[in-house]
């Protein structure tokens, strides 16, 4: 796996490559359901940061942002759900943060506050869309600079109106993250942590195959896990038709 960065367009002189190490994807994650959509990856090298090529702060662990915050999401993902392909000069639109209640109605399953977050506009025309998935959230604080609250994960479609984005909520994985950390800076002794090389296609992540096999994760993992996990929902939820991976224009 190789992750870009230094320029908003892939065809840039300017643009950089970076190589990945180890991937640890979260261990519940489930792609028909797109519960505990995160995962951290550690690069073979440091990235040396300039004015091109930055970090974003990490929010406070179950941190809320407040309705009505601007918003910013990223991505060189699809101009509009009909899109055939994703662009080569990423975009940034700004969404507003909306109320969970919205985001209930508009969905026929209920949003786990705890995990995930929702934006975007009640008559659509501006969000997130395929080729997006994983991407960036950010509030802009002012003398703090921008905080990542949220991941690209799904929604109905791309910009429809009453579809708000649904984020992955990352002040709910804080404790997670850490935990994270720790496995990918020691990644061959974890069953479930994967060589940055790999490219994964299953339909679900390896904590979960294996729990369909009967099998459980190993000791050291199990004993891991933090307090905030067993706090999740744990309602089964119906398949999402159309998880949401990139930009509609501004």
């Amino acid at each position: 796996m190789e992750l870009h960065h230094g320029s908003k367009d892939f065809n840039s002189e300017g643009g950089k490559t970076a190589q990945a190490e180890a991937i640890y994807e979260h261990y519940d994650f489930v792609r028909g359901s797109l519960v505990n959509d995160i995962a951290l990856i550690r690069l073979k090298k440091p990235v040396k940061l300039d004015d091109f090529t930055n970090v974003v702060c990490l929010p406070e662990r179950d941190e809320r942002v407040p309705s009505g915050t601007e918003a910013f999401v990223a991505g060189w993902g699809y101009m509009n759900e009909n899109a055939f392909w994703t662009q080569d000069l990423a975009r940034e639109v700004m969404v507003p943060i909306v109320p969970q209640e919205w985001c209930d109605e508009a969905y026929t399953r209920k949003i786990n506050e705890e995990t995930e977050v929702c934006a975007g506009f009640k008559a659509g025309g501006k969000d997130a869309c395929q080729g997006d998935s994983g991407g960036p959230l950010v509030t802009r604080d002012s003398g703090k600079g921008a905080t990542l609250h949220g991941l690209v994960s799904w929604g109905s479609g791309c910009a429809r109106a009453g579809k708000y984005g649904v984020y992955t909520r990352v002040a709910g994985y804080i404790d997670w993250i850490e935990e994270a950390k720790e496995v990918l800076a020691n990644c061959k002794a974890h069953k479930w942590c994967q060589d940055g090389k790999k490219v994964y296609n299953d339909l679900a992540g390896p904590g979960q195959l294996e729990k369909e096999k009967g099998g459980e994760p190993d000791a050291q993992l199990k004993n891991q896990r933090s307090p905030w996990q067993n706090r999740l929902s744990k309602k089964k939820r119906p398949r999402i038709k159309s998880a949401k991976e990139s930009l509609s224009p501004n």
